[in-house]
């Protein structure tokens, strides 16, 4: 299982970052679309708004799907 923590505070590290580098193959263009508006907002919660319609298309389109996840045991 591999880890990843955020490289900055910003939903791109994980919608845009993340996912280029471990889902190469898939590319949407409304998705990139959406980040590349995201990313030029001065406003946080239009930021957010916008990356929440990014992220629907995610769980629409499924490019990736985690099958494990870490747990605490404690």
């Amino acid at each position: 299982m591999n880890g990843w923590a955020a490289d900055y505070l910003d939903p791109r590290t994980f919608l845009g970052d993340l996912l280029h580098l471990t889902v190469p193959w898939w590319r949407n263009a409304d998705y990139e679309h959406l980040l590349d508006v995201a990313r030029h907002l001065a406003d946080p919660t239009e930021r957010i708004r916008v990356y929440q319609t990014a992220e629907r298309i995610l769980a629409q389109e499924a490019p990736i799907i985690p099958l494990t996840y870490p747990c605490d045991p404690g």
